[in-house]
């Protein structure tokens, strides 16, 4: 495991008290249907603090006489399993690989129970997942579970809140895996703006995009696109993509690629035929006068919340000037969703929200949403904070409407 992740974990270690044992899974792949599986990623705490994406892998680190002992188990190997998947680690190659003892999955419980009786241990760090109370328990949750009737002078502490919490912070390498991430979201979109127009169906769209970024080096979406064209905009989350766009409409774009496992979000909303109406324009740049906005006044110690008000009071006077708005409260309706939220290894990445602090990553996205116009628009960028304001991220994303319609009028293949 390279070096700025056994840092990670030396700061982490730092954290927890002697006496005390964190317990972290890599994750797997989750049920498709019948016996085909999604493709996995890793849990992306686990790997912040280990680098490590393996699948099916338990990491345990336990803190006594202020000494940490790091551990690894890993499935044991099965020749039916290789014939299929291939060849599986031995705990002598996995050993070597992780920097640290292997051991097969079941030595797990013999070695938790060894640790809980031949020692005085007192906490156990699990990543406890946040679930609804019908949803099911995952690995962390169910463990801590058995752990507590065994041992119920255990304390349980949620890792993954801390954990989160350190990961709103960016490094120099996150960054740059970040802005990567951005640069080929970016070559994305230019292929949309260049494939857009009528008659064309919302899924090919997506495709033109998720074509151009693996082919320039994405490992996958950092999210399911949102690909919304006309009143389809409206739905803040609309994911059926499946509608054919029509002349005159606007299309609405959120989407982001991921590369080294972080991730670029952004939006664009573009006309379908090239040009936006005189109302369009109109509403799309007062979108793009409240994202301004945000950019200029963000900076350290600004709650990342505030953002949302910031957004709603610039667009305000302008959505009264066309009788959709007739007081702050109107605005609530018009732009319900919160402006700005982390990104980093995950999309709506984790950790309090609360002041913002030099080095974090967040997006800056305001929309209006006006169900009877049937027009939903929203401009998203993403952004890093400095020491007195912030750097923008994707500037070289194109936005400004009538760089738009130079763009489509040269390039895209329905308009030359």
């Amino acid at each position: 495991m390279s070096d700025i992740f056994a840092e990670r974990r030396t700061r982490f270690y730092e954290l927890m008290e002697d006496r005390s044992v964190l317990i972290l899974f890599t994750g797997s792949a989750p049920q498709r249907s019948g016996d085909q599986d999604y493709a996995y990623t890793p849990d992306r705490n686990t790997y912040y603090l280990t680098g490590v994406d393996t699948p099916l892998l338990v990491f345990c680190a336990s803190k006594l006489g202020g000494k940490v002992t790091e551990q690894w188990f890993i499935p044991r190997p099965e020749k039916r399993h290789e014939i299929f998947y291939g060849h599986m680690e031995t705990e002598e190659e996995a050993s070597e690989r992780l920097g640290c003892q292997a051991s097969y999955h079941d030595r797990f419980e013999p070695f938790l129970d060894g640790l809980f009786t031949a020692n005085h241990m007192e906490k156990v760090w699990l990543d406890l997942e946040r679930r609804a109370l019908s949803e099911p328990s995952g690995q962390a949750n169910v463990l801590a579970r058995r752990l507590a009737k065994a041992h119920p002078y255990l304390q349980f502490v949620n890792a993954g809140a801390v954990i989160g919490d350190i990961r709103r912070v960016k490094e120099p390498g996150e960054l740059d895996l970040m802005r990567e991430a951005i640069r080929i979201t970016g070559l994305g979109i230019e292929s949309i703006l260049e494939h857009m127009g009528p008659g064309v169906n919302e899924r090919e769209i997506q495709a033109w995009f998720e074509f151009t970024i693996k082919t320039n080096g994405a490992s996958d979406n950092a999210f399911a696109p949102i690909v919304a064209g006309g009143a389809n905009s409206i739905s803040l989350h609309y994911g059926t993509n499946n509608c054919d766009l029509a002349d005159g409409d606007l299309l609405l774009v959120d989407l982001g690629a991921e590369y080294g496992y972080y991730n670029g979000d952004i939006t664009r909303t573009f006309p379908v035929n090239g040009k936006f109406t005189e109302e369009q324009r109109y509403f799309y740049e007062t979108v793009l006068e409240a994202q301004a906005a945000v950019i200029r006044t963000v900076k350290p110690g600004m709650h990342i919340t505030e953002t949302t008000k910031i957004a709603q009071e610039t667009m305000f006077e302008r959505c009264r000037a066309r009788g959709i708005a007739e007081s702050m409260d109107d605005m609530k309706r018009l732009l319900p969703h919160g402006v700005s939220h982390y990104l980093g290894l995950d999309t709506h990445d984790s950790g309090e929200r609360t002041e913002l602090q030099p080095g974090m990553v967040i997006t800056v996205e305001p929309g209006i949403y006006i169900p009877e116009l049937g027009i939903g628009i929203r401009i998203e960028d993403d952004v890093v904070i400095t020491e007195d304001g912030c750097e923008v991220l994707s500037p070289q994303i194109i936005k400004q409407p009538d760089e738009i319609e130079a763009y489509m009028a040269e390039h895209n293949v329905f308009l030359r």
